[in-house]
């Protein structure tokens, strides 16, 4: 599962490696443990994942992993088995990982064509990095009426419909969001 929104709204996340996991976030990567082979890091929202070989409890089976409250260590509880007889909770200092922080600087361009609009326009815009990218539909009173997108894209130019035959006259907040950054412009349905 994947969250574009902190853990309001879930989509799923199909190229993770593994078949069951726990997941903790931290500012600069989420390592995942597994209940069979180890701790995974992603540090680009989970396109790709590595196998954090030097990590003293590599190898074994992963229980589960939590965070103290300024991030310096990881807490793992390792599961009781023929492989690694102590079992029990460790305690590995993560301060030394070296991992990018994510990219801030998602830039984009947001249209909305034609606008004001009878029924039908289109959400146009282009992002200049991959990214997740959620496109939503807010009234004025800022209550999410619908989501458009909600996926991880390549740069590019994109361009999502919005069939709002079911929403009165008036206008509408079109907010296409990133984990880091977001960009709303008014779109105005005239019937």
């Amino acid at each position: 599962m994947d969250t574009l929104d902190y853990t309001i709204h879930w989509g799923f996340l199909t190229c993770h490696p593994l078949d069951s996991l726990t997941a903790v976030y931290t500012t600069s990567a989420v390592i995942d443990s597994q209940s069979v082979d180890g701790i995974y890091l992603t540090n680009d929202g989970g396109t790709t994942w590595s196998a954090m070989e030097n990590a003293p409890f590599y190898g074994h089976r992963v229980h589960t992993v939590a965070f103290n409250s300024d991030g310096t260590y990881l807490y793992i509880g390792l599961t009781k088995d023929l492989s690694n007889p102590q079992g029990g909770l460790w305690r590995w200092d993560v301060s030394n990982i070296s991992v990018a922080p994510p990219s801030t600087e998602i830039a984009f361009d947001l249209r909305i064509v034609p606008n004001p609009f009878n029924e039908i326009t289109l959400i146009q815009f282009e992002i200049e990095q991959n990214a997740p990218i959620m496109v939503a539909v807010y009234n004025i009173l800022g209550q999410r009426l619908e989501v458009l997108l909600n996926s991880r894209l390549r740069s590019g130019h994109y361009s999502v419909p919005w069939h709002a035959s079911a929403w009165s006259s008036g206008p509408y907040l079109v907010r296409i969001s990133t984990p880091y950054k977001h960009h709303c412009r008014t779109a105005f349905l005239a019937r």
